[in-house]
């Protein structure tokens, strides 16, 4: 089940206006509490950005190192997994598919921005590479995937948006590709094995319609 476009935007406003809101506290009140509730909240935000841009699964989110964009060219090379007593085991992606994929301009502007407050400059160039999403208990391991689900369900809260999942995101991705016609990029977006795939999860939800078809082919063959 996919999300209708209009709660995707009320998600990454509600994310924004948190990001937004926790700032101010902080700036009201410094200290560790107010930074800590800031850096979550900012978390959050690059979380729905990434999610509504790419459709990553959320093991491959959880996955993500600092390291793994350049510019707006997005590596996606691994994924991060539940392992034995809650722990996270990092391996390859559920595809076993390395993809690589343009992110938008407002996530490719959120992610070094994000690296050079809470990192320094150093990291945010890729010189001293950390997970995009650290596990709160150790920020040197990746956090566990059912984190981000319990994020995005924090934003949800607050667009007043609940039963949003991050999968049910990845079809709003998928969706609104092949609606607008981009079948193989939506396969190599979505790092499916076989176009055949992509077509029958998401073609027969994708909203387009067969008048949309008579009316291209009224227009490519019988308009003169």
């Amino acid at each position: 089940m996919h999300l209708p476009v209009p709660v995707v935007r009320r998600l990454i406003a509600a994310a924004v206006e948190g990001v937004n809101a926790a700032r101010k506290r902080y700036r009201r009140r410094p200290g560790p509490g107010t930074a800590r509730a800031w850096f979550a909240a900012e978390q959050r935000r690059l979380l729905v950005y990434l999610v509504a841009d790419t459709g990553l699964r959320r093991g491959e989110l959880a996955g993500l190192r600092s390291d793994d964009l350049l510019g707006r060219q997005l590596w996606v090379e691994r994924a991060a997994k539940a392992g034995p007593g809650g722990s996270v085991v990092v391996g390859p992606t559920k595809s076993h598919r390395h993809g690589r994929l343009t992110v938008t301009a407002a996530t490719g502007g959120l992610w070094p921005a994000h690296l050079d407050v809470w990192y320094g400059p150093q990291t945010a160039i890729g010189v001293r590479p950390v997970w995009m999403f650290p596990s709160p208990r150790d920020p040197r391991l990746p956090v566990h995937p059912a984190t981000l689900a319990a994020r995005l369900a924090h934003v949800a809260e607050a667009a007043d948006a609940t039963g949003s999942a991050l999968h049910a995101m990845r079809h709003t991705v998928a969706t609104s590709l092949v609606a607008l016609g981009y079948l193989t990029e939506a396969q190599g977006r979505l790092r499916h094995r076989r176009l055949d795939t992509t077509l029958r999860h998401y073609v027969d939800t994708s909203g387009v319609g067969d008048q949309d078809v008579a009316d291209d082919l009224e227009r490519h063959l019988l308009t003169a």
